[in-house]
């Protein structure tokens, strides 16, 4: 049985990959885009508070339902840690 990747290796996987400095072997995590234009409200569940997140954005996705909501945890551009309906998201791949 596999373990559980922790999110502090998630976020340093992550900043390697935006960062471009990935090595043979390392997984790559998926970019997913906002649907739409303008913005939308995103629940932050650390602060308990709305963030606002522009549609066209490019995300990643931390955990798929998130606390048996059905809604996606995910990093924003702009350094948010938000939670999203999977409905409001399309995965791009490795763009």
């Amino acid at each position: 049985m596999s373990k559980k990747p922790t999110k502090p290796s998630f976020f340093k996987r992550l900043i390697n990959q935006i960062a471009g400095n990935v090595r043979d072997g390392d997984i790559l995590i998926p970019e997913y885009c906002v649907i739409g234009t303008g913005d939308v409200w995103c629940y932050d569940p650390a602060d308990h508070t709305l963030k606002q997140v522009s549609r066209g954005t490019k995300v990643f996705v931390i955990q798929k339902n998130y606390a048996n909501t059905g809604r996606y945890l995910v990093y924003t551009e702009r350094g948010y840690v938000v939670c999203m309906d999977p409905e409001e998201l399309i995965l791009t791949g490795f763009d």
